[in-house]
């Protein structure tokens, strides 16, 4: 191979990192951020080393499949809930973000084991969702192509295999399941989308789809709007800050959203999820943030106490003049609704706000893996 001259190198490093700076701007997130020696990656190895540390390693067994031949199958445990399981469910979507990076390291096919499976709320689905699509979605040559990915459904509990049906998840996924199975007029969802900026249009189609689905309509008073607008305007803005560096899996600049409705409780869930750094990294640090803290007589504040403060003391950490109102104007929503609740999950915060002074505030045993936002809205009757 013919050497470069001195002139020639200088040049072809110039066009390399003005390409990498295009190609980085172009997808929304930095690849320069994620060199080994950045301290941005640095610190984000450290996060899933203490993640990994606490609740364990998603592991694979070598085995063959059928039709697929011999692979590295990753079962899926069999309940994945947040509240009452989540050790195990964090363990499992770490798993997942990471098969990128160990099958770029280790050469290994893999197969997810879905048929394990047997219950999963629709937080947990949420945030499976966004995980797939990342790994699938982003990184799959497959779908670039147009194919369609194979889903053998027919394995799976039909519960799940509905779920995944009824929610819109075969085709966010672009998959095609060997069997699809739906609850019907059952189960009445908004289905689960992906979101790459914060279009107040976004937030208008989500509300619009709930009152399709509820048959509720919200007045002006009910500050629903505002509330999931901010929700989905909150992503951006705080959610992926440059530089900002995401491991194993590389950053992915975008938020996930979907709701259900349960005729029995006339109760809606709506879920917003994104894989950032965390609400509680995110909060201003503010001197008259610190004071608050003083006043609500908080000596040895905890994450969830950080976001019980930005909900009763509303300021934005951007410099925009119309931002500032945040979790509060989420909250709102729990207020206008009686019987609703507003519930966190972020860095090592877990806070369940239920309006007024109400608050059920939790230190997770280990940092949850970006910010996931429930609400779960207390419909007086429904119309449909």
């Amino acid at each position: 191979m013919k050497k470069l001259s001195q002139k020639k190198k200088i040049k072809k490093i110039r066009h390399d990192k003005k390409y990498l700076y295009k190609l980085a701007k172009r997808r929304g997130r930095s690849c320069l951020f994620h060199h080994k020696d950045s301290t941005e990656l640095s610190e984000s190895k450290k996060l899933y080393a203490r993640q990994i540390t606490a609740v364990g390693r998603f592991e694979g067994k070598r085995r063959k499949i059928p039709i697929h031949g011999v692979r590295k199958a990753f079962d899926l445990p069999e309940n994945l809930d947040f509240e009452g399981n989540y050790d195990t469910s964090l363990k499992c979507l770490l798993g997942i973000r990471a098969l990128g990076d160990m099958q770029r390291r280790n050469k290994f096919n893999y197969y997810l084991e879905f048929s394990l499976l047997k219950n999963i709320s629709p937080a947990a689905l949420l945030v499976l969702t966004a995980e797939l699509d990342c790994r699938v979605g982003y990184a799959n040559t497959a779908r670039r192509k147009g194919q369609r990915l194979p889903a053998d459904s027919q394995k799976w509990n039909p519960h799940i295999t509905a779920l995944f049906q009824d929610f819109g998840i075969f085709e966010l996924l672009c998959a095609q399941p060997e069997v699809r199975m739906t609850y019907g007029d059952k189960l009445k969802a908004v289905k689960f989308r992906r979101g790459t900026t914060q279009d107040g249009d976004a937030a208008l189609r989500l509300i619009h789809e709930i009152v399709e689905v509820t048959g509720n309509e919200p007045n002006s008073q009910e500050r629903l709007w505002e509330g999931i607008g901010e929700a989905v305007a909150n992503v951006l803005d705080h959610a992926y800050p440059h530089p900002y560096v995401s491991y194993p899996a590389k950053r992915i600049a975008a938020w996930w959203a979907g709701a259900i409705y349960d005729n029995l409780s006339h109760t809606t869930h709506f879920m917003v999820y994104d894989r950032g750094i965390g609400l509680p990294a995110s909060l201003p640090k503010k001197e008259g943030f610190q004071a608050l803290l003083a006043r609500l007589a908080i000596s040895n504040p905890t994450e969830a106490h950080l976001v019980w403060a930005a909900i009763k003391n509303p300021q934005s950490s951007t410099l925009l003049g119309y931002r500032g109102e945040g979790l509060r104007q989420m909250a709102e929503v729990v207020d206008n609704h009686k019987g609703s609740s507003l519930q966190i999950l972020s860095g090592n915060a877990s806070m369940t706000y239920l309006g007024g002074e109400n608050k059920i505030l939790k230190n997770l045993p280990v940092e949850f893996c970006g910010t996931l936002i429930e609400w779960r809205i207390k419909h007086e009757r429904s119309y449909n």
